[in-house]
């Protein structure tokens, strides 16, 4: 993809307007060794992200998401 391209794509970004394929675009760019040094800066956020969907969470973390039963409380209303 060209600098261009990216470019645009980072303003989209930005603005909230990417979808998930472009999103997965702009994460393969900065994944790479030679990024363009203007747009070097944006490198770590995109590693961040990719870095985040590696972490897995124990089973015991989702068994335990439950609510907690709320008690009435013994105020009057009247």
């Amino acid at each position: 993809m060209n600098q261009h391209n990216i470019k645009i794509l980072l303003e989209k970004y930005f603005e909230g307007e990417t979808n998930l394929q472009e999103e997965a675009q702009l994460t393969q760019y900065f994944q790479q060794e030679n990024i363009l040094e203007d747009l070097s800066a944006y490198s770590p956020i995109f590693k961040f992200y990719q870095h985040q969907k590696k972490i897995k969470f124990p089973d015991a973390i989702h068994q335990n998401t439950s609510q907690p039963e709320m008690k009435k409380s013994a105020v009057s209303t009247s």
